[in-house]
């Protein structure tokens, strides 16, 4: 890990604009944030190569998992994506429960046909989980028994 940040991360989307054969991206523990996310997204789906997206403990929260809903409406590559420890199902944010966001981060999920492995641990989940498990449960089964081969989501 680099530590590179939001502005590091926003320079290194600017450059992928012109990188659109990418397969592989492990920004994993470099404090890339919400709004860091958002701008490697938004050059990372010019690409349609991406295979592996790694950003395991970037304090992305809900909202920066939501950026990236782009890639996973459109990619009919990426494979694998490691959310690892980002504090995705922690408290209410911007005024809206987190419980509704972390449904619109599920319900992508299960939109993006190529994915086959989900890395979710560490991110709050526990809390979620108690309140909605079955709920929960039938959503990620759901999104399996289609196309995933593994979906890691305990605490």
């Amino acid at each position: 890990s680099n530590c590179i940040g939001a502005s590091g991360a926003t320079a290194l989307g600017e450059l992928l604009t012109h990188n659109t054969d990418l397969t592989e991206l492990d920004l994993a523990y470099n404090r890339v944030g919400q709004e860091g996310a958002g701008a490697l997204c938004r050059a990372l789906i010019l690409g349609d190569n991406l295979r592996t997206l790694n950003l395991a403990g970037n304090e992305l929260s809900t909202y920066g998992a939501l950026e990236l809903a782009p890639i996973l409406w459109k990619s009919t590559s990426l494979t694998s994506l490691n959310l690892h420890c980002n504090n995705i199902w922690a408290g209410a944010t911007r005024g809206h429960d987190v419980h509704d966001e972390a449904w619109k981060l599920i319900s992508l999920l299960e939109g993006c046909q190529s994915l086959k492995s989900v890395d979710l641990t560490y991110n709050g989940i526990q809390t979620f989980v108690s309140e909605n498990v079955r709920r929960f449960i039938q959503a990620i089964c759901a999104t399996s028994a289609e196309h995933m081969t593994f979906v890691k989501w305990s605490s």
